[in-house]
């Protein structure tokens, strides 16, 4: 695996566990959710944390250091629901699928009383 491969898998699990963070959900639910091992789930955790809580290390030459970045320059997809009341719901693509579920169920429920 490349330096490029790591970073990318690195990045993604930064972010699955992040999402994960925020869901409200377990970390059993989540797994189940997005189709993750458990294990892996508690592994990269570690691992992330690990190397967040390392000091950094002091570049040992004269030169410039570089540091890889990645810049990303794009509006975040958002869930958008047309209700049957006319109105338009939109919601961060983040949102977990539950969540929006719930949402849905519960407004075709208000809709019907």
């Amino acid at each position: 695996m490349g330096a490029s491969e790591h970073v990318a898998k690195r990045d993604r699990w930064r972010a699955l566990i992040g999402r994960q963070a925020e869901s409200g959900l377990s970390v059993r639910a989540f797994c189940r959710q997005e189709s993750l091992r458990e294990p892996s789930f508690y592994a990269w955790r570690r691992k992330l944390a690990k190397q967040d809580n390392e000091p950094a290390t002091e570049p040992t030459g004269t030169g410039p250091t570089f540091v890889a970045a990645q810049v990303v320059d794009h509006v975040a997809p958002a869930i958008v629901l047309q209700l049957t009341s006319g109105n338009r719901l939109e919601l961060p693509a983040t949102l977990p699928v539950a969540q929006v579920a719930e949402l849905v169920w519960r407004l075709e429920q208000r809709v019907s009383l």
